[in-house]
């Protein structure tokens, strides 16, 4: 009787915890929009902020996966810095959180409506923006902190 409790009860931990990895959220995606040249000089780098966008999400327990089926997140980085002549940067940035979702899984909901889409809606979770100015010297830190704070006021309004 005993071993039958203490098997019983190891199958309901390995399992569990299987089960709790398989069900993990996940994103396809983490982009970065292409930066240009100004963005370069003021010490912000496109790979840098995919890789704290990438580790912000893991650390919240948000897998990333391109080959998931389960889901069709993605979180969107969008940079814009204005490089001015006393070498001072003005950085905006805007991250936000889709999902799309299937018109024929909405079908019930429209019934009533005229007009349904012929492809995927993206539905906007969370969509937030930053403004930073200073110094070319200590706007890339500034930049990576600002996109990791942001990306967790984001994973705060959700429910997963």
């Amino acid at each position: 009787m005993k071993r039958l409790l203490l098997a019983s009860m190891v199958t309901v931990v390995l399992c569990g915890d299987a089960i709790g990895a398989e069900q993990k959220p996940s994103f396809v995606d983490v982009k970065v929009e292409t930066l240009d040249s100004a963005a370069a000089r003021c010490g912000i780098v496109e790979s840098s902020l995919k890789s704290i966008a990438t580790l912000t999400l893991k650390k919240g327990g948000i897998a990333i996966d391109p080959s998931t089926l389960l889901s069709t997140a993605s979180l969107y980085v969008r940079p814009r810095v204005l490089l001015l002549a006393d070498r001072s940067c003005v950085v905006s940035m805007w991250v936000k959180v889709s999902v799309s979702l299937n018109p024929n899984k909405l079908e019930s909901a429209l019934e009533t409506e005229q007009f349904k889409p012929r492809q995927d809606i993206p539905l906007t979770l969370c969509d937030e923006s930053i403004l930073l100015v200073g110094h070319a010297t200590s706007m890339s830190q500034r930049a990576n902190d600002a996109v990791e704070n942001t990306i967790k006021v984001c994973l705060g309004k959700l429910v997963y």
